[in-house]
């Protein structure tokens, strides 16, 4: 289970506990606005708002008293978390206890369909298919930037990575055996191509000086040049 999807179950858990509560908090406001409004209408001095309010935690309710929006603290850190009318959590904004700042978002079924962590030397972002199967990450470092492309299975088909010194960009089969590799560097660039053993079929790369091109069959080189 997913951090995004504990959080999912611990929130419908309290919210089944909170229910009960958020009715009586309900009738206890509607009394207090109602005393509110008399002492108002028999010329009572109106009350300053706080200029602060303190507490760990914040519920807004619909008209049933059902959790709409929660935002509170506890042992793992700050969290905000919104639901739709059938009170399903939906959309997730936290700051976890090691300083990760997170966005989460999910569908009306619960499946957790885009994720965003931020530290100090990574920013990432997940993208699931609509039965929460991850589907695509993108990456940020310090040092480089990555995008990995996944089938329905899961398996990772296309790869893309820049760093300092070069790019690259590789495609697998469903087997995730690389079968195609392009790549950059300051004077270089390369082609690659490999068969279903991983045995490179083709070659080419060519610099300021040099090209160069081979083709093998299964055992031998049968061309190349120069």
């Amino acid at each position: 289970m997913t951090d995004f999807e504990s959080r999912l179950a611990a929130l419908e858990e309290s919210n089944r506990r909170l229910s009960w509560v958020n009715r009586l908090v309900m009738l206890a406001l509607a009394v207090l606005g109602a005393m509110l409004l008399t002492g108002a209408a028999q010329g009572q001095p109106e009350e300053k708002a706080p200029e602060e309010i303190k507490a760990q935690r914040f519920i807004m309710v619909d008209e049933k008293g059902e959790a709409l929006a929660i935002l509170g603290v506890s042992e793992k850190g700050a969290v905000l978390s919104l639901m739709d009318n059938q009170y399903k959590l939906r959309a997730l904004i936290g700051v976890s206890e090691d300083g990760r700042s997170e966005v989460g978002l999910a569908n009306a079924q619960g499946k957790p369909l885009m994720r965003l962590n931020a530290s100090d030397d990574l920013v990432a972002v997940n993208f699931a298919d609509p039965s929460g199967k991850d589907r695509m990450f993108l990456e940020a470092r310090p040092d480089q930037t990555s995008l990995n492309l996944l089938d329905p299975q899961g398996k990772s088909r296309a790869l893309i990575n820049v760093d300092a010194t070069a790019s690259t960009f590789g495609l697998s089969d469903p087997s995730e055996r690389t079968r195609a590799l392009m790549g950059a560097k300051d004077n270089e660039g390369s082609l690659g191509m490999a068969d279903s053993a991983g045995n490179l079929r083709a070659f080419m790369v060519a610099t300021d000086q040099v090209q160069r091109f081979m083709l093998r069959s299964a055992t031998a080189t049968v061309w190349k040049a120069p």
